[in-house]
């Protein structure tokens, strides 16, 4: 409900009631959601987050699948935006953008940096963590069967496109394409932070065009 809601909220605001908004929907709600998770230790939240890298990989792994899902992620958003883009010129009830977080960055300087690198950060490590980490361990608390695998990918890839309504058709099917990717890769892989990095340097790319 918070995710459904949150952007047709945002675009109501302006100058600081917009940031304020946003550090609530990305910052305070999920250290609320990851401290119940850690039983309101406040000190065991970085042992939950550790605790949905479900495969342990050595650093130079790590490293390489950084890298590979940061291309992947490249491709997947720039061929689904392609899809988007046609999908909106042919459907009559392609509905326009209601929100547009480039709009609220300043025009140039240091602030638009910071802007910049606190909504990727926080957008990629909260996203990833609860559409990625946390409904696969619902999904999939035991044994991965191929049942609860296509429903934690098709669920994961919908809750995550749903976040992304209100930014227009063309982000929605960017949302989907991208969803789909990260969901299959960390089913495949067992680890969060290549997926982080992939949507931290996607939208640092897109925030500061």
């Amino acid at each position: 409900t918070l995710a459904l809601c949150k952007a047709p909220v945002l675009a109501l605001l302006g100058g600081g009631w917009f940031w304020f908004g946003d550090v609530v929907c990305f910052v305070a709600v999920p250290a609320l959601l990851m401290g119940m998770l850690a039983g309101w230790r406040w000190r065991r939240i970085p042992v939950v987050w550790q605790g949905l890298q479900r495969q342990v990989h050595p650093p130079s792994a790590v490293a390489f699948w950084c890298v590979v899902a940061t291309l992947a992620f490249f491709a997947v958003d720039q061929f689904s935006i392609r899809v988007g883009i046609r999908l909106a010129r042919s459907w009559s009830g392609a509905w326009p953008a209601l929100l547009s977080y480039a709009t609220h960055l300043e025009p140039h300087g240091i602030v638009r940096w910071v802007q910049v690198m606190y909504m990727a950060f926080s957008a990629a490590l909260v996203e990833e963590t609860v559409f990625r980490g946390l409904l696969y361990r619902w999904f999939l608390p035991q044994k991965a069967t191929a049942s609860r695998v296509v429903a934690y990918v098709t669920v994961s890839t919908a809750l995550f496109a749903s976040v992304h309504w209100s930014h227009g058709v063309v982000n929605l099917v960017e949302a989907i394409g991208v969803g789909l990717l990260a969901a299959c890769m960390y089913h495949r892989l067992g680890s969060l932070l290549p997926l982080v990095t992939a949507h931290f340097w996607v939208d640092v790319y897109w925030l500061s065009r």
